[in-house]
């Protein structure tokens, strides 16, 4: 099944240019996208969540459920147009949106179902089309599988989470009747227009950027990368290829958690994480000083279910000495990201614009490496078997890093990662990610070991 706009054309015959632009990650991904066009590439920033629901497929309550959900959401209501490096947000009216139901036949098998998946991205999953996303379905009888896939312009992690929620309850309420909870959904042209105040009211003496400059004077102004060989040359980039793996599960994460909680708030679940993934760096490589980037959501009461692209950047450093207890770092990363925290409420392009500008930090390597933890618990109704059973991915394109997200839930902590496909990479990865996994398993079996190069004990 697929649900596509009624009258598609008469809904773009409508839209409006919208005084407020794209955000500045809106604009980074618009710029890069049209970049690969004028090569001949296909842009893959997308991202997806499915998932699977028990009983009968419902397809015209789906559609209703649709409807309403995207003309509760001004960026879904949005598609871009870029002119001579000049991107345009375009609006829709709410009215404009109406779903319909497509059946498109057997879903076929595994293979089949993939390219079927994959060519409804490449076509409909792009900035310049309308919608620039697609929902599908396959009905299995007594059960179905339901996925959202969206352009990255519309949409990031937490929106994917807080979407499958929202059309769930939406959706049951149409079965069912009764009270319908929503989160508050405010508009995100609305989010934009205070960030880019926001952004114009940063200053070169904003003690935030000294945190900025104190970090990269540390890294000789250079941008965090993956700590070990990605079997790639100086510049070059390389398609990606991605790894799953449970880091630990339900239980073991219990204790971790537990254990967090008896170091009296000087410990939190993200420091422990964080200081997991700095151990196996000094481990593997001596490196003493941690150094990596990670996205903050960044949702005001008024947004908390607002769909957009709501997040900012931050770095996380901090010292590994040899010898360090594990607890000990746990306290220090964790001081670490309650700072990011802080810094993140800077908008990163305002801050990397008086940086580059000074020359405290090398623009030049292209994009960081970028580290995302989520407390999945945190969401919404979290114990729904089908947001449970939810997976959110991440498109795939070209990389010079190994990015990772670091996810937390009933299961326990589960780890994607993606690394350019090779040997080196693949080698060195799956290494890396075994001590950190080993680290965060001690931890939670009570170790307090110590950190050492070449030894984790």
């Amino acid at each position: 099944m697929e649900w596509h706009l009624r009258d598609r054309s008469a809904a773009k015959d409508l839209s409006a240019a919208a005084a407020t632009g794209p955000s500045f990650l809106q604009r980074d991904h618009l710029m890069a996208a049209v970049a690969k066009r004028e090569i001949g590439e296909t842009n893959q920033a997308i991202a997806m969540i499915a998932t699977t629901v028990d009983g009968r497929l419902h397809r015209e309550a789906m559609s209703r459920t649709l409807t309403t959900f995207v003309r509760r959401h001004d960026e879904l209501r949005c598609w871009y147009q870029v002119d001579d490096g000049a991107p345009t947000r375009y609006l829709i009216p709410d009215k404009a949106i109406e779903f319909t139901a497509a059946a498109i036949g057997p879903s076929g098998d595994h293979d089949q179902l993939r390219q079927y998946v994959s060519s409804r991205i490449d076509s409909e999953a792009v900035f310049d089309h309308l919608p620039g996303y697609a929902f599908g379905a396959i009905d299995a009888g007594d059960t179905f599988s339901f996925y959202f896939v969206a352009d990255h312009s519309h949409t990031d992690g937490v929106s994917q989470a807080l979407a499958l929620d929202e059309i769930l309850e939406i959706y049951r309420h149409e079965l069912h009747g009764g009270e319908l909870e929503l989160l508050p959904a405010g508009n995100y042209v609305d989010y934009v227009a205070d960030e880019i105040n926001r952004a114009g009211q940063v200053r070169i003496d904003d003690p935030l950027l000294d945190d900025w400059r104190r970090i990269l004077k540390t890294h000789k102004g250079k941008i965090p990368r993956f700590p070990l060989d990605l079997g790639l040359r100086d510049g070059e980039t390389m398609a990606t290829a991605v790894a799953e793996q449970l880091v630990i599960n339900g239980s073991q994460a219990d204790r971790l958690d537990e254990r967090l909680r008896s170091m009296n708030h000087s410990g939190s679940l993200q420091g422990c994480t964080f200081a997991a993934l700095a151990a196996a760096e000094n481990v593997l490589t001596g490196n003493e000083n941690f150094f990596t980037t990670t996205i903050l959501a960044i949702r005001s009461t008024e947004h908390l279910g607002t769909q957009g692209w709501l997040c900012n950047f931050a770095p996380i450093a901090f010292p590994v000495n040899h010898g360090d207890k594990f607890d000990d770092l746990v306290r220090i990363a964790t001081v670490a990201t309650r700072k990011a925290r802080e810094i993140g409420t800077v908008p990163v392009h305002a801050a990397l614009a008086y940086l580059a500008a000074e020359g405290s930090i090398d623009l030049e390597s292209g994009s960081p490496q970028m580290v995302s933890f989520f407390d999945l618990r945190r969401l919404p109704r979290a114990d729904d078997p089908a947001k449970k059973a939810a997976l959110i991915l991440p498109g795939r394109g070209r990389t010079r890093n190994a990015n990772m997200w670091i996810n937390r839930g009933d299961f326990g902590i589960r780890l994607l990662y993606q690394f350019p496909d090779n040997d080196t990479a693949r080698k060195n990865t799956a290494e890396y990610f075994s001590i950190f996994s080993d680290f965060l398993r001690g931890f939670a079996d009570g170790d307090d070991r110590t950190v050492r190069r070449g030894l984790a004990e």
